[in-house]
């Protein structure tokens, strides 16, 4: 039986955090499954928009989505010919089958070496977090796109190019969390997998357009004049609970100008040193996908549900942890993740019902309000660090875990 860092804790000690943690993902899974028919707020407004497209009177930067992409529609029609509880009830087997799934594609892509015990530790960590409770009750489809980024890299991996480029082409329907992969596989050069993920969402929009009786190119126009006026500004009256503008916007003092300019600076910033630190560890990529998925949580607007997202670098550290490599740094971050698991934001002012605006004068509410940003950047500006002085101190990890990456792709790519 293979021995790891794992399992150096004293027995006690380490069955007592796990037996908490398989309560925690118990716990949680229950009351998921169990509130999510009584609640489905987003959901009830994805089947509307559905509806009003298909009866010809959507408009963009109207109505309760009017702010998502005209490509989202026709993926949410079905919604529209059935009611809301039967939809209600086939999108949580969906999200519970995607989530299964995830799991299923999370290991095999970053451990595929790994004892049970730690698969079964991933999943029950990813179960007891708040963004997987979140998702799941209000509805949202954060849990899809990550099933389809998962597929499109495992797809990707094993040679299915059109595949990898279709999974990644309908994920865009939430491009905030997927388009800074279609940027990594064109920063790899992967054009033809690009040039099918673009295609799938142009054929979509082709599709909202045909309905609405509408160009195609002014489709694409109002709706970029839309998208870039939220990039600017924000959406009115929301806060995301894992984008750092928030936070900025506290430092400078409610400065939108200077703020809006720190965050496209901080935005280009983080894209060139990703561009420089993946160049050095070229081969590394189930790090860099962890990085990429962290970037897109705190660049821009997300709330609660999408930090779903942070299985990849949480199955990073797990993964490092495993091979006797940097044990204490994925140890801190793990149990950091660990954050996730209540949510403090949501905690401070969707159930203790405290005022947001007196964070100025109360500093452990602004860390509380913040904590999560602080995390996601935190751990993305670490991990670039830690691959930048693998490469440079001539560390055997990044070897040792470009071998194994590239023994599993084989093995996959005979299969």
């Amino acid at each position: 039986m293979k021995v790891t860092p794992l399992d150096t804790a004293l027995p006690s000690r380490r069955m007592m955090i796990e037996m908490i943690l398989l309560a925690a993902a118990l716990v949680s899974l229950t009351y998921a499954v169990l509130s999510a028919p009584g609640l489905g707020i987003d959901l009830a407004q994805f089947r509307n928009g559905a509806i009003e497209w298909v009866n010809g009177t959507f408009r963009i930067g109207q109505g309760q989505i009017g702010e998502y992409p005209p490509f989202a529609l026709p993926v949410f029609a079905p919604m529209a010919f059935a009611s809301f509880q039967t939809v209600m009830m086939v999108s949580l087997v969906l999200k519970l089958a995607a989530t299964a799934l995830s799991l299923w594609m999370t290991i095999k892509l970053w451990g595929g070496d790994w004892p049970v015990r730690i698969r079964i530790y991933l999943a029950a960590f990813l179960l007891s977090w708040a963004p997987f409770r979140v998702t799941m009750r209000v509805g949202q489809i954060s849990l899809f796109i990550l099933a389809l980024l998962l597929g499109a890299i495992l797809a990707r991996q094993r040679n299915r190019t059109i595949l990898a480029g279709l999974l990644t082409g309908f994920s865009l329907c939430k491009y905030t969390l997927s388009f800074p992969f279609v940027l990594y596989f064109a920063w790899k050069r992967e054009w033809r997998m690009v040039a099918t993920a673009l295609i799938v969402p142009l054929v979509l929009t082709e599709i909202f357009a045909l309905r609405l009786d509408m160009p195609l190119w002014q489709v694409i126009a109002d709706y970029l004049k839309l998208s870039s006026h939220i990039l600017a500004s924000g959406l009115p009256g929301r806060s995301g609970t894992t984008e750092i503008r928030p936070l900025i916007l506290d430092l400078t003092g409610g400065n939108e100008l200077l703020s809006a300019i720190l965050i496209l600076s901080l935005s280009g910033l983080a894209l060139i040193c990703m561009s420089v630190v993946f160049s050095r560890t070229r081969r590394w990529e189930s790090a860099h996908f962890a990085a990429v998925a962290l970037f897109c949580l705190w660049a821009v607007y997300h709330r609660t549900y999408d930090s779903v997202m942070c299985l990849m670098p949480a199955s990073l550290f797990v993964g490092l942890i495993v091979r006797g490599k940097h044990v204490a740094f994925s140890r801190f971050w793990l149990c950091a993740y660990g954050l996730l698991i209540v949510s403090i934001p949501g905690l401070l002012v969707d159930r203790l019902k405290l005022d947001p605006a007196g964070r100025s004068a109360n500093p452990l509410l602004l860390l509380g309000l913040h904590i999560e940003r602080l995390l996601v950047f935190g751990s993305f500006c670490s991990l670039l660090f830690l691959m930048w002085k693998s490469k440079e101190v001539g560390s055997e990890l990044l070897d040792d875990v470009q071998e194994d990456e590239e023994r599993a792709a084989a093995v996959m790519t005979v299969r």
